[in-house]
């Protein structure tokens, strides 16, 4: 049925519908020899209401994961870039000490997949600020570390935001498409005593949004 195909499309059909119908006494008192009196209409809006409140809740959900996401790509690229830096300072720095090399994992390409590369950073930054603590010439300073294992702190928090923002977003689409699941049956329904009600009548059927078949 083409009238309630898409999102918007339903709801803006499912609108005019039963606010039409709701607008028009004489309609209702032609339903009614069909079942549909105004308390049974008011159901449909219920219906419609809860549609788009749960329609609203899920695109303001998928803003606030899009959010989340973008906020943990940044933390992960601005992270990321810093470790680059760091391991090559203290890959030239160790250049002849290759058991130190191995303690710092930089005889490993760095990890694109997050997990690994968090585990990874945190191995280096802690054995670095070890190093650092009991080297005088250590080429980076402490401060820079610990400003980095901060960040893996708040790559972590980041992460776990995105995931939350991940599950309310399904959460909420699923919700979403059982109240569209509801409101489209209801709408069927409609429609088809509407037809039979004003099968004579064409012009109403139109101001309802509703098309009637022609032979």
């Amino acid at each position: 049925m083409s009238l309630l195909n898409g999102i918007n499309q339903t709801l803006a059909a499912s609108r005019l519908m039963i606010e039409g119908a709701l607008a028009d006494p004489q309609l209702i008192k032609t339903l009614e020899a069909y079942g549909y009196n105004r308390k049974q209409i008011q159901k449909g809006k219920a219906h419609l209401e809860r549609a788009w409140l749960l329609f609203d809740n899920k695109e303001l959900s998928y803003q606030e994961k899009k959010r989340a996401t973008q906020q943990l790509t940044a933390y992960r690229t601005e992270l990321r870039q810093v470790f680059l830096k760091h391991s090559g300072m203290l890959r030239a720095f160790y250049r002849t000490d290759a058991a130190t090399q191995e303690e710092l994992g930089l005889t490993q390409a760095t990890p694109q997949a997050l997990d690994r590369f968090l585990t990874r950073a945190q191995r280096f930054y802690t054995k670095a600020r070890l190093l650092q603590a009991a080297t005088s010439d250590f080429p980076i300073a402490d401060e820079a570390l610990m400003q980095a294992q901060a960040m893996i702190a708040a790559i972590s928090d980041a992460r776990i935001q995105q995931l939350s923002k991940k599950r309310e977003a399904e959460r909420t689409t699923q919700q979403q498409n059982e109240a569209l699941k509801e409101l489209r049956q209801w709408v069927r329904d409609f429609m088809a005593i509407a037809k039979i009600a004003f099968r004579e009548d064409p012009q109403q059927l139109e101001a309802l949004g509703i098309v009637a078949k022609t032979a």
